[in-house]
C-alpha cells in the first residue's frame, strides 16, 4: 500500500515537470522537421550562447558557495557572535529574486560599468545567491547531531 505523501509528491513533481517536458518535446519536433534550418548561420550562434551561459553559471556557483558555504557553516556549527542577527539579515536577501539584485547593481554602477561581461555577471549572480546557500547550509548543519561531529574530531 502506498503512502498518500508519496502519491502527492509524485503528482507535484509531475505538475512541475510537465511544462518543461512539453517545451522540450515541441522543440525537438520543430528541430526534426526543419533540420536544414539548424545548419544555418543563425542556429550556429546557439553553441557560443550556451557556452557563455554555462560560464556565468559556473562563476555564480563558485562565488555563491565560496561566500555562502563558509559563513553558513560558521553560523550553523559554531557559537559565532551575532549568529542570529546574521541569519536574520540573510533571510530577506535570500527572498529577493536575482534580477532585483542585478537591477540594483546596474543602478549603482550604471549601464556602462561592464556588468554585461560573463565574469561580472557571474560574480553579481553569485553574490545574490550566496545568502540562500548560506541559509541552507546553516540550517542543515545546525540540525545535525553534534556528537557525531565531536566523535570524528576526537578520532582524528
Amino acid at each position: 500500500m502506498r503512502r498518500p505523501s508519496l502519491i502527492v509528491s509524485t503528482l507535484l513533481v509531475a505538475l512541475c515537470c510537465a511544462p518543461i517536458c512539453a517545451l522540450l518535446l515541441s522543440g525537438l519536433s520543430a528541430s526534426m522537421s526543419s533540420s536544414a534550418e539548424l545548419l544555418t548561420e543563425e542556429a550556429s550562434r546557439l553553441i557560443p550562447l550556451l557556452g557563455r551561459s554555462a560560464h556565468v553559471v559556473i562563476i555564480a556557483l563558485v562565488v555563491g558557495f565560496g561566500i555562502g558555504g563558509p559563513v553558513g557553516y560558521l553560523c550553523g556549527r559554531t557559537d559565532l557572535l551575532g549568529r542570529r542577527l546574521l541569519l536574520g539579515l540573510a533571510l530577506p536577501l535570500a527572498l529577493l529574486p536575482p534580477f532585483v539584485n542585478v537591477t540594483a547593481w546596474l543602478a549603482l554602477f550604471g549601464m556602462q560599468s561592464g556588468l554585461y561581461s560573463p565574469f561580472v555577471a557571474g560574480l553579481v549572480h553569485g553574490i545574490s545567491v550566496a545568502p540562500l546557500i548560506w541559509l541552507i547550509i546553516a540550517l542543515t548543519t545546525a540540525s545535525l547531531d553534534r556528537s557525531i561531529h565531536d566523535a570524528s574530531r576526537l578520532e582524528g
